[in-house]
């Protein structure tokens, strides 16, 4: 403090100082950066310098106090020097002590009570409280009520208490002078207060409807994030009747609850969840706030990895950075370089998997891919979706020369489709005009992939294939991966822009039969057991087409059949039947008197293998007796008559 014997008030003391420092002024100069009077840290000293008054508070002081100096130093990270200039003391102290000092929890739903204490020798004039939602860029406005002895205070309403969490700073104003807590990026690192959801909050709850598969986050901080502690009071214990597992990248495949190598959930990760009944999974959790200025770092292993949000809002998937321990880039330019597949990313809407998402959702999860064979991060800044800026999409890749679109439907679940195409600069494993077809979702009925073995062995399945121009053509191996048996049906669109001389050719390898493939056309099989039914999708000249189905024979002419499981029977017979073309067929059963018993198929089908069935019931649902029948078979112009022996 400067000190004049002669006053006894501050009037005085001021005086002396002003003088003092009017006399550096015009004797000093000084490189000094422009510093606001009203940054300075109250209990320090500032720098005066010629040319003008300016003060800042970062600066210890190496001088007495009124004694000129040069080249002194400053406590400064950039290590800057000052040529000459006078130390002064700062008379009047002016803070903000927030209180509490140390933050704690609170509870969703609850108020938050902000008090302030204002230190300074003059009431401060006003008091101002700016808070917003964690994630959210813009502050409201709450005016501070005075209270005593220089105490404020404000309460932020319950309903901006919730999980995302509150995030404020303190503005206090006297005249000539503006002070704020934090002191230092009041608004980019404002204080940060937590919120605690508890079980019977909606915030914390997540309903599962019944025999529904998706793949969820939780966006809290657990105590106990064990999968038993979230899921078990809940769901009880796993079983047949829940399912939840998380995919291990280094051994591709589920790690599921109930075993040894089952994870536990925290912010970041995604799990598969099935229930076949509707639950609702309650627990206690609390706000996740961003450790790093850049947000929440989530490690990728090489191949296939599952990731949530950790967050409890929005995220656009263009703001996150791709960190691979020697640069950061955004998402387009880590897509661009083929470090990972990411854009759009892949989520499934509980039948199948989806490639249009852009915005992380809290509460679900995604699959992401790295491409490499070393790990990255996936950083996710702490910024709600497109309230900080517009995200940077990738460039769009250029279109293929032409794309053949493939629709697979098991039974009347959802249908999956596929692409595959050709242009002259695709490149023979994964590019940008590829999409990858991540694994198989829990109790998913079926999954349809092109395989591509130049693609690293955990990354060969395809939703779309473009390859390099190939003369005299390519082929795709198609695998449907099936957990359920029923009729699968296959539908296509020939591109338009196919080189001259091509064609499209089917094979089924199950079957061992190949069709031609028409400009629109549909072709139907059987899946008998759950498991992985192979075909090929040939491209090329005839004589390309003629050596890659060499493996199969064609349908016929007009179609073959066969009787399945056994004559005579106890009551159920089967009629294998293949079409190379679409065709109107009719399947009948007859008594030895010529009665008809049964219609069991009369309309059209789609090129295809089929499995017409006789359970040996009439035509209303009564059981024959024991005996001889007949099944007349009618299509392509010829009609066979198949006998049946029924025996009881």
């Amino acid at each position: 403090m400067l000190r004049d014997t002669s006053c006894g008030s501050g009037e005085p003391r001021r005086l002396i100082l002003a003088l003092l420092l009017a006399a550096a002024v015009c004797a000093q100069a000084a490189v000094l950066p422009d510093a606001a009077a009203q940054e300075v840290t109250p209990g320090r000293c500032a720098w005066v310098a010629a040319g003008g008054t300016r003060t800042a508070g970062a600066w210890e002081q190496v001088a007495a106090i009124g004694q000129p100096a040069s080249a002194v130093a400053f406590h400064d990270p950039a290590g800057k020097s000052l040529s000459a200039g006078i130390l002064a003391g700062l008379v009047e102290p002016f803070v903000i002590r927030e209180r509490p000092a140390e933050s704690t929890w609170i509870e969703a739903g609850d108020t938050l009570s902000v008090e302030a204490e204002i230190v300074s020798p003059t009431p401060a004039d006003s008091v101002l409280l700016y808070y917003r939602l964690a994630g959210q860029r813009e502050f409201t406005c709450l005016p501070m009520l005075a209270q005593s002895d220089g105490d404020w205070a404000a309460v932020i309403p319950e309903e901006a208490i919730g999980l995302r969490g509150v995030e404020y700073y303190i503005e206090a104003h006297e005249p000539g002078r503006v002070t704020r807590s934090p002191v230092r990026d009041y608004d980019g690192a404002p204080l940060q207060q937590g919120v605690q959801v508890v079980e019977d909050h909606g915030e914390g709850a997540l309903a599962v409807a019944a025999g529904a598969c998706r793949m969820i986050s939780v966006p809290a901080v657990l105590a106990d994030g064990s999968v038993e502690a979230v899921l078990g009071d809940d769901l009880g214990e796993p079983s047949e009747a829940w399912r939840c597992g998380r995919w291990d990248p280094e051994s591709r495949t589920y790690a599921e609850a109930g075993t040894e190598a089952a994870q536990s959930f925290a912010p970041g990760k995604a799990f598969w969840l099935f229930t076949r009944a509707a639950r609702t999974v309650d627990f206690t959790g609390g706000t996740v706030f961003a450790a790093a200025e850049e947000g929440i770092a989530i490690p990728l292993s090489p191949g296939w990895n599952q990731i949530g949000n950790p967050f409890a809002y929005d995220v656009a998937l263009g703001d996150v950075l791709i960190d691979d321990g020697t640069q950061k880039l955004t998402l387009a330019q880590a897509v661009a370089a083929e470090l990972l597949e990411a854009w759009p990313l892949h989520a499934y809407d509980g039948q199948h998997h989806l490639a249009e998402t852009e915005v992380l959702a809290p509460w679900t999860g995604y699959f992401i891919a790295n491409l490499g064979e070393t790990a990255i991060d996936l950083v996710l800044p702490a910024n709600e979706a497109y309230l900080w800026s517009t995200p940077q999409s990738p460039v769009p890749a250029p279109a293929p020369d032409w794309s053949l679109q493939l629709t697979a439907r098991l039974g009347d679940g959802a249908p999956v489709t596929l692409g595959m195409g050709s242009a002259d600069e695709a490149a023979p494993g994964w590019d940008t005009r590829d999409q990858l077809m991540p694994p198989a979702a829990f109790e998913q009925a079926m999954l349809a992939r092109v395989v591509n073995t130049d693609m690293s062995a955990g990354l060969q399945a395809m939703r779309c294939d473009v390859r390099p121009v190939t003369d005299p053509g390519d082929t795709w191996a198609v695998e449907l991966v099936t957990g359920k048996t029923g009729p699968v049906r296959l539908t296509w669109e020939l591109p338009e822009e196919l080189p001259d001389g091509y064609g499209v050719r089917l094979i089924d390898l199950e079957s061992e039969i190949w069709i031609d493939c028409a400009p629109g056309g549909a072709y139907e099989t059987e899946i008998t057991e759950p498991g992985v039914a192979q075909l090929r999708i040939v491209v090329g000249t005839p004589e390309c087409l003629e050596q890659e189905a060499e493996i199969a024979a064609p349908a016929g002419d007009h179609f073959a059949y066969s009787l399945i499981g056994g004559n005579p029977h106890t009551g159920c017979t089967q009629l294998r039947l293949v079409l190379q073309r679409p065709e109107r067929v009719s399947l009948r059963a007859f008594d030895v008197n010529g009665r008809l018993i049964r219609t069991l198929q009369e309309g059209d089908l789609a090129a295809g293998v089929y499995q017409l069935a006789w359970d040996g019931r009439t035509q209303r649902g009564e059981r024959v007796g024991a005996g001889v029948y007949f099944m007349r078979l009618i299509g392509a112009g010829r009609e066979v008559v198949l006998r049946s022996v029924v025996i009881r």
